[in-house]
């Protein structure tokens, strides 16, 4: 099940207030009645659910009832949210995992479980030219990345391995019990523009300076005439031969592909775990988590309060210091000199600023009609409009909101 969401504001300014998704209370309710309508309609039936959206939850805001889409994907199960927005400029692997405790009625009984879905974010076609191939395996989701560049000739040889999936981004919460029947298969989609000759998975063991454990044939994986030069290629593998892994990463899997020119294509090697124990995490730049990884709306108040702060600091501040600083005669010998003598360019930049700041203190009118500008930004409207009302009605807007 694919779903899509739409948070841009419909009305209203742009710049720089689009930088938010700005989701409101219908638009939550009616995205989880479309996330329940299948498990109502279809009981006893698994849907793996995808949704996809512009903005990153980093940066969507909370509902008028305060309500999130995190909560709403956790309760509903959904496997993973695809966003945009961001451009790839700060990472080009900006993915997160998500664990939200969740409300679970069992046997009449409330208790709060553990639920989780992963946010993968997707560079743009405009500037980096990226294209996602994403695929759902018996419920398992898997994806890898293109990099479509204007000194390729042609489409290149692309490999998404489908299962076993990757361990660094899925199947990070909960491990599969020991009782439960491994899964002994290995499968891989090859998209390429040439007829494939061989396609080959070869296993290799971390542990042991990745010696290659084995090699696998993958044979298409249906040999109808009527749906030939599929994608999908098969294997049946002895998955118990890689049980009992506690690190997650110990083996690794590659899948490797000769077309009819004699090129070999390989797949990045990921490491995997057929039991689903997590791997570790990509590594990622403080960068990269800042921008994804915070909720950026609940920094807004810290952020708009400390920028007031400072503003208020800039002002007072002087002023206090003006009052231990005019009975000095070295500032006072120092601040002739330097609104006498010496020219702008030659002066120090941090006692140029504060020379300013504290002989602008002494300007009351200076000082007072700043102190009066900022209360105004504070208190009164910034102005008064038909800004965000859909019905007509005049608006004010002020600092904040």
């Amino acid at each position: 099940m694919f779903l899509g969401i739409d948070d841009t504001m419909y009305i209203g300014i742009r710049g720089p207030s689009n930088l938010f998704g700005h989701p409101t209370d219908d638009q939550l309710n009616a995205l989880e009645s479309e996330l329940q309508y299948w498990d109502n309609s279809h009981p006893r039936s698994s849907v793996t659910k995808v949704v996809f959206g512009h903005f990153p939850m980093s940066f969507t805001a909370s509902s008028e009832k305060g309500d999130r889409y995190e909560t709403i994907f956790a309760r509903q199960s959904v496997t993973s949210y695809i966003c945009g927005h961001l451009h790839a400029k700060f990472s080009k692997q900006l993915w997160r995992q998500h664990i939200i405790e969740v409300a679970s009625h069992d046997s009449r009984v409330t208790k709060t479980v553990k639920k989780q879905f992963w946010e993968w974010e997707l560079g743009d076609w405009k500037e980096f030219k990226l294209i996602r191939i994403l695929a759902v395996d018996e419920g398992e989701v898997s994806f890898v990345n293109m990099e479509l560049s204007s000194k390729q000739e042609g489409f290149q040889t692309t490999i998404l391995i489908t299962y076993p999936t990757d361990s660094r981004s899925m199947n990070r919460l909960n491990a599969k019990p020991q009782t439960e029947l491994l899964r002994n298969d290995i499968n891989a989609l090859v998209f390429s523009v040439l007829p494939i000759l061989n396609v080959t998975a070869k296993v290799f063991d971390s542990s042991r300076d990745f010696k290659i454990v084995e090699e696998i044939p993958l044979q298409p994986a249906a040999l109808d005439s009527a749906i030939d030069n599929k994608p999908l290629y098969h294997a049946k593998w002895n998955a118990e031969n890689y049980r009992n892994d506690p690190s997650g990463d110990r083996y690794w899997v590659q899948v490797f592909v000769l077309d009819s020119q004699g090129k070999e294509t390989s797949s990045a090697p990921r490491p995997f775990s057929v039991e689903g124990k997590p791997a570790a995490e990509y590594p990622s730049s403080w960068l990269a988590h800042l921008v994804f990884g915070v909720r950026w709306e609940a920094l807004y108040s810290i952020l708009l309060w400390g920028d007031l702060c400072s503003l208020f600091m800039l002002l007072f501040l002087p002023k206090l210091l003006n009052q231990f600083m005019k009975r000095s005669a070295s500032y006072q010998k120092w601040a002739a000199s330097v609104s006498i003598s010496s020219p702008i360019q030659q002066r120090r930049v941090l006692f140029t600023i504060l020379w300013f700041l504290i002989e602008g203190s002494r300007n009351k009118a200076l000082w007072s009609s700043m102190v009066v500008y900022l209360l105004c930004l504070l208190r009164l409207p910034w102005f008064w409009g038909h800004v965000t009302s859909e019905n007509g009605d005049i608006a004010p807007m002020y600092m904040f909101g």
